[in-house]
């Protein structure tokens, strides 16, 4: 009778030793999950960190070359614009001789004319 309780009682030791392994083992897996979880969240923001600093920083770049294209733009009109007037002065310019010719055609009909008199 004393050697059957003596033998489940070192079977209930083992299995005690066996049940806190498992449980050793058991919280050890659920450190490692919670850490793993964690490191998880951490790369999934540091992910979308990411994607947002790389997107913001596409968008000031492109903000940059609006800018620069505005500027560009605005220097390529402010040329024609001086482009423009300083044709239209050339045309006033064609008109005014163009007179002056018709004038001085004039005249010299005239004087032709007194010559032939």
């Amino acid at each position: 009778n004393i050697d059957i309780m003596k033998q489940e009682l070192k079977q209930l030791n083992s299995l005690k030793k066996e049940n806190k392994s498992i449980n050793d083992k058991y919280e050890k897996l659920k450190k490692e999950n919670k850490s793993l979880s964690s490191s998880i969240r951490d790369m999934k923001g540091k992910s979308k960190n990411d994607k947002s600093n790389k997107l913001q920083k596409v968008i000031d770049e492109l903000q940059k070359q609006n800018v620069a294209l505005t500027k560009q733009l605005t220097t390529e009109v402010t040329n024609a614009k001086k482009m423009e007037n300083h044709v239209h002065a050339k045309e006033n310019e064609i008109a005014v001789l163009k007179e002056d010719i018709e004038q001085y055609k004039g005249q010299i009909v005239s004087v032709m004319d007194l010559q032939k008199e």
